[in-house]
């Protein structure tokens, strides 16, 4: 009699803080599975950066409203810049500067780590999607450039990226769709 084969479980979420956030990966984050997904299912994986002195808040409650089955994560900056928080602490004015690039890089690498974390303990289906507004625009466009084997597609509006990253990506190999939106 031969026996099936024991299908693995998901492991379950990481337990939910006090104020309704996750922690893990090294990020702080609030998850929304949305579109009446079963939160169980693989979805796809969105996770949504705010800009500069910004918190997730506001995004959490946008994109709560949207109708497809999704697994929405929304995290916090990890620097803190003004009264909110930031992705990284060089100088937004200055974007092609070699500290701007290089912060910009080191706060992907760190995200990306803590995404892929995030997506192996959350049931995922297919690539990341990267979404970011201002400062968040330019880490996911990061994030896509230099991790395509993590995000296969960004939406990224009021943002930029140093030229430094975009001529210096990792690999071109892996081939992800980019949208970007800047101003009218």
């Amino acid at each position: 009699v031969a026996r099936a084969a024991r299908v693995p479980r998901p492991p379950p979420p990481p337990p939910r803080n006090s104020d309704g956030t996750y922690s893990y990966g090294g990020l702080r984050y609030y998850e929304v599975v949305t579109g009446n997904a079963n939160p169980n299912a693989a979805l796809p994986l969105v996770v949504v950066f705010h800009g500069r002195g910004g918190t997730p808040e506001p995004f959490v409650r946008h994109f709560s409203r949207f109708g497809g089955k999704a697994r929405i994560v929304v995290p916090y900056g990890i620097e803190h810049a003004g009264g909110g928080f930031g992705w990284f602490q060089s100088d937004h004015r200055t974007p092609n500067s070699a500290s701007h690039a290089a912060d910009e890089s080191y706060a992907s690498d760190r995200v990306a780590q803590a995404v892929r974390a995030i997506a192996k303990r959350r049931p995922t289906a297919g690539k990341v999607v990267a979404v970011g507004f201002s400062m968040g625009a330019g880490l996911a466009y990061a994030l896509t450039l230099q991790h395509p084997e993590t995000f296969g597609f960004t939406c990224a509006a009021v943002g930029q990226l140093p030229a430094r990253l975009f001529l210096e990506t990792r690999s071109m190999r892996a081939r992800a769709e980019i949208h970007g939106f800047h101003g009218s």
